[in-house]
C-alpha cells in the first residue's frame, strides 16, 4: 500500500470517529453530537492525526468585521433591487452568469412548462421562490458588467445631491450606495493586509423559509482560494428607530463531508450523478457567525484526494482510481424538517477571492 493511501485511509478513520453520522429519516441528524462548531471539530480531527490543514474553516473575529448596521438586509436588498431587478441585462444568461441571480432559477420552471406542454401533460406547480443573489465582481463576463454600473450610478447620484437638482431616489439610494463602497474599499484593504485579494462579492437574500441546496463549493477550487460569509445584520422590527448592533448569530450554515454519487448509468448521464451521497455521510458541525473558507483540492474544500477511500460502499464495482475525493458539503438555513429555513430578513454577504504568493 502506497504511503498516499495509508495516509487517506487513516484520514477517513480519523473523519468517522471524530464526526457524527448524518443518517437517514428518523436518525437523521443537522449537528455534532457534543454541539461543536464546524471549526471546532476540523481542529480535533487535526488533534487526532489527520493530514488535512489546519484553518480550512476558521472564524472571522473582531468589531472591524462586523458588517455596519446601516447596511441591513432589509435597506442593501432594497438599494440593488432598485438599480438592478428592471435591467435585462444583467439577467442570469447562464447558469451563475450575471448580476441578479434568481432562485429557483426561472428558465428551469420554463423549461419544465414547455416540456408539459409537448407532452400535453399537467403544468408543473411553480416552485416558491428562496432567495435573490446578486453577484458583483472584477470580470464582466461574470456580473455583466453590474459592479460598473453601481458604482457609476452612486458617483453620479452623489454628484446630482451635491449639485442640487435630486430626485428622492438619488438622496436614499446614493447614501445607501455610497455607505457599501466605502465599507467594500474597507473591507478590501482589510483582506489585502492579510494576503487575500477579493475579486467576487455576491450577496444572498433568502425569502422566509428559503434555503439553498446542499453543496459544495467549486469557487473553492485551488489551495489559495478563499471565500469569507458574513451574515448580514438583520433590518429592525417594523415601527422601531433602534436597530440592532449586529447580525443574527442563528446557526445557519450547516456543514457535512461525504462523496458524490456514482453515475446511475455508466453510458447515459442523469441528473443525480456527481450529487452528495447520504450512504456514509458525515455531520461536521455547524457556523453561525462570520467565517473564512480555504480552498484544498478542485471542485470543492477537498479533505481526501481522489482515488483511494469509498465512503459509502457505492464506488466498489469502480476502479479504484475512479473513486472520487471526499469533500466538505455545506447547507445554508436547512428546512429539512424540524427545521424551517432562513427567518424573515435572513441573508449572507460573501467576499470570494485568492490568497497572494509571497
Amino acid at each position: 500500500m502506497g504511503r498516499a493511501r495509508e495516509q487517506a485511509i487513516n484520514d477517513l478513520k480519523v473523519l468517522q470517529r471524530v464526526l457524527t453520522p448524518r443518517g437517514f429519516g428518523n436518525t437523521y441528524t443537522d449537528k455534532d453530537r457534543f454541539n461543536r462548531t464546524a471549526c471546532e471539530v476540523l481542529d480535533a480531527c487535526c488533534d487526532q492525526g489527520a493530514s488535512f490543514p489546519r484553518g480550512l474553516i476558521t472564524p472571522i473575529e473582531g468589531e472591524e468585521w462586523v458588517v455596519p448596521e446601516g447596511l441591513n438586509s432589509r435597506e442593501f436588498k432594497r438599494f440593488l433591487e432598485f438599480l438592478l431587478a428592471d435591467k435585462d441585462e444583467y439577467k442570469e444568461t447562464k447558469t451563475g452568469i450575471g448580476g441578479r441571480l434568481l432562485r429557483p432559477d426561472p428558465r428551469k420552471y420554463a423549461a419544465r412548462v414547455k416540456k408539459a406542454q409537448e407532452k400535453k401533460k399537467p403544468i408543473p406547480k411553480k416552485p416558491a421562490p428562496t432567495s435573490i443573489q446578486i453577484q458583483l465582481s472584477s470580470n464582466r463576463d461574470l456580473d455583466r458588467g453590474a459592479f460598473d454600473y453601481l458604482r457609476a450610478w452612486v458617483e453620479a447620484a452623489t454628484a446630482r445631491v451635491t449639485s442640487g437638482k435630486f430626485s428622492a431616489e438619488d438622496k436614499e439610494y446614493g447614501r445607501i450606495g455610497s455607505r457599501f463602497l466605502r465599507w467594500w474599499e474597507e473591507r478590501k484593504v482589510a483582506f489585502e493586509n492579510i494576503d487575500i485579494l477579493i475579486t467576487q462579492l455576491h450577496f444572498v437574500f433568502y425569502f422566509p423559509g428559503g434555503s439553498l441546496s446542499l453543496h459544495r463549493d467549486a469557487r473553492l477550487h485551488e489551495e489559495c482560494s478563499r471565500r469569507a460569509i458574513f451574515p448580514a445584520p438583520m433590518p429592525p422590527p417594523a415601527g422601531s428607530r433602534k436597530r440592532k448592533r449586529r447580525a443574527a448569530t442563528r446557526e445557519r450554515l450547516t456543514f457535512y463531508v461525504s462523496q458524490p454519487k456514482p453515475p446511475k448509468d455508466r453510458d447515459a448521464p442523469h441528473w443525480r450523478d456527481g450529487q452528495f451521497n447520504n450512504k456514509g455521510a458525515l455531520c461536521l458541525g455547524k457556523a453561525d457567525g462570520a467565517i473564512l473558507m480555504t480552498g484544498k483540492g478542485a471542485g470543492g474544500v477537498e479533505l481526501i484526494p481522489k482515488g483511494h477511500v469509498d465512503m459509502s460502499g457505492d464506488w466498489a464495482g469502480y476502479p479504484r482510481d475512479q473513486w472520487p475525493a471526499v469533500y466538505i458539503y455545506h447547507e445554508p438555513w436547512n428546512k429539512k424538517a424540524p427545521f424551517n429555513g432562513a427567518p424573515e430578513g435572513a441573508a449572507s454577504y460573501v467576499f470570494s477571492g485568492f490568497e497572494r504568493p509571497e
